[in-house]
């Protein structure tokens, strides 16, 4: 398929460039009181490179005093505090600063690599309160994969408040965003609403420290819905993009979310991205763009990132929405949980309890296609 060739395109760790260089992501103002304006924007945006900064969008503030609280957090701990809050894939995540729990992940080649960067994850509170209600969507023993660890985990009281603030800011907005995209291509506001009722989205903050020049994330595609990003005041630099067109990468400069602003002057744009779930629900219309950040100075600065990750439930089935006179991309439907990076990296056990359930369903069992990696 157009697609996985696409994303096989960039799995080349060659460094060539386009001519260009660069690109000027579009700017999406979501205080334009037009909806069939906006939406049409989204799409548009979704349909060149899949990136994209939004303005008008109302949680700057929550955003930037969680930043605050976690990058305080991390500068001023030791190692040992920080393993403190750590359990499993919530809380604090390493990287290669502390050689005994370095961490690893698998690029689009199928390769294992180090982390250069320190992860702080955080789910829902919701869902440990619906998991103990014995709400069967997730206490059941095939949600494991997803919500065996539910219990947010912090160091301390105003970091995980700043960080729910900020999760319900996105949260709200996500919601907003994906009903414009259900509006551009089925025509519909409601239709992908019932996907993400019960989503399983997570929102982490993910830190560089200063100082360390290497290549700090491969080659990857989201595999979620969309995802939104924060960042701090070191910016985007160092993020580029795949450009299919002409087959190399595009830098993403970080003066562009300095300089792009809505109404509200103070507020800086969200970077957002699609993933593979909703470039499989639009039929390929809309593009789950490989990207990777590479800082290529002598002494980098320290960026950090939060990062939104929102995606489809679990047990949404995902059937592609072909329009009349398109070629269908995609074969059939699928279901969402195995699209996640979470099902890849599962223990055996849990995937067998996972596709069991579904089979009993009545679920699709087909598994994803695509060999992009995701951040849940």
């Amino acid at each position: 398929m157009m697609f996985v060739a696409a994303l096989s395109a960039a799995t080349s760790e060659e460094t060539r460039f386009c001519e260009s260089e660069s690109v000027v992501l579009p700017v999406i103002d979501l205080a334009v009181a037009d909806e069939a304006q906006t939406s049409a924007a989204l799409t548009a945006a979704a349909s060149e490179h899949g990136f994209m900064l939004v303005v008008g969008h109302g949680i700057a503030s929550a955003a930037a005093e969680a930043a605050q609280s976690l990058q305080h957090r991390l500068e001023t701990s030791t190692p040992e505090q920080l393993m403190s809050w750590r359990r499993n894939k919530v809380g604090y995540g390493p990287g290669l600063q502390h050689a005994k729990h370095n961490s690893s992940r698998k690029t689009l080649e199928g390769k294992y690599e180090a982390l250069q960067r320190e992860d702080f994850v955080f789910v829902s509170p919701d869902d440990a309160t619906r998991k103990a209600a014995g709400d069967p969507h997730y206490s059941r023993e095939a949600a494991a994969v997803w919500y065996g660890d539910v219990e947010p985990l912090c160091p301390d009281e105003a970091l995980c408040a700043a960080f729910a603030r900020h999760y319900r800011g996105a949260e709200g907005l996500a919601a907003q965003l994906l009903r414009l995209f259900a509006r551009a291509v089925t025509g519909d506001a409601d239709a992908w609403a019932a996907h993400a009722r019960r989503h399983k989205s997570n929102l982490v903050g993910a830190y560089h420290r200063a100082g360390v020049a290497h290549e700090r994330v491969s080659a990857h595609s989201d595999a979620n819905l969309f995802t939104l990003i924060h960042y701090g005041s070191g910016g985007p630099d160092g993020l580029e993009i795949f450009d299919r067109g002409c087959a190399g990468w595009l830098r993403v400069r970080g003066a562009q979310l300095r300089d792009a602003h809505g109404a509200d002057a103070g507020a800086p744009p969200l970077l957002l991205n699609i993933g593979d779930e909703l470039a499989w629900l639009s039929n390929g219309r809309f593009l789950s763009t490989p990207h990777r950040v590479t800082d290529r100075s002598a002494s980098p600065p320290a960026r950090l990132a939060l990062i939104y990750f929102f995606a489809a439930s679990y047990d949404a089935v995902l059937e592609p929405h072909v329009r009349r006179g398109e070629v269908k991309r995609y074969d059939g439907a699928r279901l969402a949980g195995r699209f996640t990076y979470n099902y890849r990296t599962a223990s055996a056990a849990q995937r067998d309890a996972f596709d069991t359930w579904a089979k009993e369903a009545g679920l699709p069992a087909a598994e994803h296609m695509s060999t992009g990696k995701s951040e849940l």
